[in-house]
């Protein structure tokens, strides 16, 4: 197994070990907390006032990055798992290149 692979599942197992923590849930609470903030900041901007549609708007796209930032430690979880899934049959296929 080559060092890069070593690391990257090194980097994997702390990924898992943060997911499964108490820290990562208290994360995801405090995001949905922001979440159902800036929904409640949507709820009150009256859409009817021309003035509130830029402020709608950003808070819109605030929306959206708190909700992202949700599951982003799961998607770096399955990128990484997806990376390290590639290295490890890019080597077993030189090795396999190479025996032939």
């Amino acid at each position: 197994m080559t060092e890069e692979i070593k690391r990257a599942e090194q980097h994997l197992a702390a990924l898992d070990a943060f997911i499964a923590s108490p820290a990562h849930a208290g994360y995801v609470v405090a995001k949905q907390a922001e979440i159902e903030d800036v929904k409640n900041r949507i709820l009150m901007l009256p859409p009817t006032d021309p003035k509130n549609i830029s402020l709608s708007l950003m808070a819109h796209g605030e929306w959206e990055c708190l909700q992202e930032a949700l599951t982003t430690f799961e998607d770096a979880r399955v990128t990484l798992k997806k990376r390290i899934d590639d290295m490890v049959d890019r080597q077993n296929q030189d090795a396999t290149n190479t025996k032939t």
